[in-house]
């Protein structure tokens, strides 16, 4: 598969707001208890992550290519050091949602996809940037 097509279906999940017009699920199903919202922040979950591993998968691999374009390395040793707390905290949160969903825990699950998001956009940009410019 097309790494970009990846990388793009990626972004395009992580910066989607988590409150999409879906608002029904099968009866019975793994997320008919917690509803839609929970639902949405699995897919960002796991849409931020892939697109934060395919970052880094690829900078340390062409980690010697890109010597000329310092400006990647220092972002993929920022996010090797931040994105696994964020993304922790956005596993917790959305534990404790499904838990015993309330707006509290709403509002604490919104925020930490929040800063995932913004991490996957930033490692998806870098994968989007033409090498050598």
């Amino acid at each position: 598969m097309n790494l970009l097509f990846v990388v793009g279906c990626c972004i395009a999940l992580t910066t989607a707001p988590t409150g999409c017009k879906k608002t029904t699920l099968a009866p019975g199903g793994a997320y008919s208890e917690v509803g839609v919202g929970a639902y949405q922040a699995d897919l960002v979950i796991d849409a931020g992550r892939k697109t934060i591993d395919a970052f880094l998968s690829f900078e340390e691999k062409n980690r010697a290519a890109l010597s000329a374009m310092p400006q990647i390395t220092k972002a993929a040793d920022q996010l090797r050091d931040t994105a696994p707390r964020a993304l922790q905290a956005a596993v917790r949160a959305n534990d404790a949602y499904k838990a015993a969903p309330d707006p509290t825990k709403r509002s604490a699950l919104d925020d930490a996809l929040r800063v995932l998001r913004q991490l996957a956009v930033e490692a998806g940009g870098f994968l989007l940037q033409p090498v050598g410019r």
